[in-house]
């Protein structure tokens, strides 16, 4: 059964086009694609990623085993300080690329994809010590608002009168209407913006305020339109199955750390193939999700994981899985889109930040 978000009313009060993303019933859109994604880059949208998983951690333990599931290293976090984390398979490879987030020292918060949250939940409990832990899966409990754009500050600055605007990976407890919830600085992707979780019955609210104060409010496929031309993966689309080192994100393991699959993952990485930003030659068409990449000499060389028809530069754009020696910058590819060689480029390797609207 498909889940929704509790925004759900008002997305539709919105005319929102409703449609399934990894597993829930999200708005892909309020009017047009081209019309959104402008919006956010000349101004402010606000996005609803409630569906992304959200777990709680807490006890007397929580320091130590958060430290011994995870690639990154908890125990230098500061409270109010978040951090971008793997969590791997005992081959491994990536479950899902989290952000991390430290309350205090026996409270931290998880924030993970949507396509993994019930993987990545029955991972953490087969880990949990008998005591001095407790996990709780809140994804359905707490909704999730990404306020993107250069007028990110002034929509700030408008809803949370009096707050400091937050900085890149920090998350601060805030109260208003009666509630709790958590802002958090988000990572700078074509522009400014910043995350606010706040509990479901609230989730209205906080999206009319944004609205009010001047963001548009956006769909999926705009977010995914700027998720690939910042060039960011998505675990769901390109990193499933992949080791650190294929996916960009092996500088994220901290070096002789012992974490969940952290031998395995010494051993692959030696990457043969490496994900990559991919732009096309100009074009009306994207390619399509395992579309194959071929090399100057017409031999394949990768497939395509996800893409889109950017309306801002007018091309196809995609993240692809290439053979290491054609994953250089610059490096000259080509593209089958219905059978057709279109010629493309690499940009650069897929990035190591967290994304919220993925």
């Amino acid at each position: 059964m498909m889940k929704q978000s509790p925004i759900t009313p008002l997305h539709e009060k919105l005319g929102a086009r409703m449609g399934k993303v990894e597993g829930w019933t999200m708005p892909q859109g309020y009017t047009d694609l081209v019309d959104e994604h402008l919006a956010v880059r000349s101004s402010c949208g606000v996005f609803d990623t409630s569906h992304l998983s959200k777990f709680r951690v807490q006890g007397v333990g929580a320091l130590a085993w958060l430290e011994s599931t995870f690639s990154c290293s908890v125990a230098s976090m500061e409270d109010g300080a978040a951090r971008p984390a793997l969590l791997l398979n005992r081959l491994g490879v990536i479950v899902d690329h989290v952000l991390l987030a430290r309350r205090t020292a026996e409270q931290f918060f998880i924030v993970g994809s949507a396509s993994q949250e019930q993987v990545v939940e029955a991972r953490l409990h087969a880990h949990l010590p008998l005591r001095g832990v407790e996990l709780f899966n809140d994804t359905e409990q707490w909704c999730a608002l990404s306020v993107q754009g250069p007028d990110a500050p002034l929509i700030y600055a408008r809803t949370l009168p009096g707050e400091d605007y937050p900085a890149t990976y920090t998350f601060r407890p805030y109260s208003r209407w009666g509630s709790a919830c958590y802002v958090a600085g988000a990572v700078p992707t074509l522009s400014d913006g910043f995350v606010l979780y706040c509990r479901a019955d609230a989730g209205i609210r906080w999206f009319e305020g944004f609205m009010a104060a001047g963001a548009i409010p956006c769909g999926a496929e705009t977010g995914e339109c700027l998720r690939l031309e910042s060039g960011r993966r998505s675990v769901a689309q390109d990193a499933a199955g992949l080791s650190p080192a294929m996916a960009g994100l092996q500088h994220l393991c901290v070096p002789g750390k012992e974490y969940l699959g952290s031998n395995a993952a010494l051993r692959t990485k030696n990457a043969p193939q490496q994900l990559v930003q991919l732009t096309c030659a100009p074009t009306n068409t994207a390619p399509a999700a395992g579309s194959l990449v071929l090399d100057a000499q017409n031999r394949k060389v990768g497939s395509i994981t996800s893409s889109c028809l950017s309306p801002a530069l007018h091309r196809g754009l995609a993240m692809a899985l290439v053979d290491s020696s054609s994953s250089a910058p610059g490096t000259e590819l080509q593209v089958l889109i219905n059978h057709i060689a279109i010629p493309a480029k690499v940009e650069k390797s897929a990035s190591c930040d967290f994304r919220e609207t993925c």
